[in-house]
């Protein structure tokens, strides 16, 4: 399967990112970095229809990191986590302190990440003759 710029730009979107004309050429170049470094290792020669998902996302965490990194990611919709849940009588501490940075970063983090494990799922063997 074939990554499309209008995949990645609608999970930008639904993720908070303004999309831009100028990230058209960067988003391209991302879609076939992606594209060669999951293909190659595994031995396709297009992204697996499984990995389709992830692939976008690996391409959306990308871009979002090199935005982060050079200074322009800027505020996405991201609130901050809620630190206490409260419901009739009962109190629920969740403990979980991240900023809206971190969990940015976090969010960033586990979309630039595929598992090996789905990796392995789908990666063919090479025979050398």
């Amino acid at each position: 399967m074939d990554i499309t710029i209008t995949e990645v730009k609608q999970l930008l979107e639904e993720l908070g990112w303004t999309n831009s004309e100028d990230d058209n050429d960067f988003i391209n170049y991302l879609i076939n970095e992606v594209t060669n470094k999951l293909t190659l290792p595994l031995g396709h020669s297009t992204v697996p229809d499984t990995l389709a998902q992830r692939a976008i996302g690996k391409v959306v965490g990308e871009f979002l990191f090199f935005k982060y990194a050079s200074g322009n990611l800027g505020a996405m919709a991201i609130e901050a986590s809620p630190k206490r849940v409260t419901e009739g009588d009962i109190t629920i501490e969740l403990g979980l302190d991240k900023t809206p940075l971190q969990a940015q970063l976090d969010m960033i983090a586990s979309l630039r990440n595929i598992p090996e494990s789905e990796m392995s799922a789908v990666r063919r063997i090479r025979w050398i003759q």
